[in-house]
């Protein structure tokens, strides 16, 4: 059965629904123990709530409000949020974690928290100047002061040398099998990676789900990170290779972690 569907709208339909399949490698535990560490390091306050600007599904926001944070989640992405809210009832965190459908540059809370994160390269979909700057803006606007940004993304030199492949991902549950593909193509003009995705789901030899999505994920380059947050009113404060606070990035480094501060 194929699904046709605006292909403008991106972690939907198939897609959100395989979307922890398709990630169930991902330590998010590990993740989280780091970005705790980095609040010991650099924060002058005790953090208490946390903003979780494209939660997906939650995978990070759950683990920190297990952990006593209130967090507060958001995705542009109507069935990646109704995911996310389904876990946080089943494992009765609704206390202490709150799910909504909302994009970052019309982000407007009226809330100010401790910390902001942006993690699974959520910045990279913002592919223009404006809103990228627009994104700096809302999270400098939703922190108090002091407050730390998290961050990660695709690094520039990293993706110029080493150029994304096409990979194929298959993953099984039960009688069922589900397969991404992913078909990149680099714009170095524009510094985007245009990423073609079908996801296929098969049971018993028979195609019984498929979709397709383009994702648009733009790299940066430290020089224009620096300038665009310091524009925004945060300061830059460190950038490391992704859970590796005492690594040096270089064009081996594709995935890029930074913290900035109000």
């Amino acid at each position: 059965m194929s699904i046709k569907r605006d292909k403008s709208i991106i972690f939907s339909g198939l897609y959100a629904e395989s979307y922890d399949l398709l990630y169930s490698e991902k330590d998010y535990e590990a993740e989280c123990d780091f970005i705790e560490s980095i609040f010991r390091i650099y924060s002058n306050n005790n953090i208490k709530n946390i903003l979780d600007i494209g939660c997906g599904t939650g995978g990070h926001s759950l683990i920190l409000a297990r952990r006593g944070y209130r967090m507060y989640g958001i995705d542009r992405s109507p069935e990646m949020i109704k995911i996310a809210k389904h876990k946080a009832r089943i494992q009765k965190l609704n206390g202490r974690v709150y799910f909504e459908v909302n994009t970052i540059q019309n982000l407007n809370l009226k809330i100010k928290f401790d910390a902001v994160m942006c993690m699974f390269n959520v910045l990279g979909y913002q592919t223009t100047n404006e809103e990228l700057f627009t994104t700096l803006c809302v999270v400098k606007g939703h922190l108090k002061s002091g407050g730390i940004f998290i961050c990660d993304f695709w690094y520039g030199p990293a993706v110029l040398c080493q150029k994304p492949e096409c990979r194929v991902k298959f993953l099984k549950r039960g009688k069922e099998t589900t397969i991404r593909i992913a078909e990149p193509e680099v714009d170095m003009i524009e510094n985007i990676v245009s990423v073609k995705y079908n996801i296929l789901n098969i049971n018993n030899k028979s195609l019984i789900g498929k979709t397709e999505e383009l994702h648009r994920v733009r790299y940066f380059f430290k020089p224009e990170m620096e300038f665009l947050m310091k524009k925004a009113g945060l300061r830059l404060l460190k950038m490391f290779p992704f859970l590796n606070y005492d690594g040096e990035i270089s064009e081996r480094t594709w995935n890029v972690m930074s913290v900035a501060k109000v």
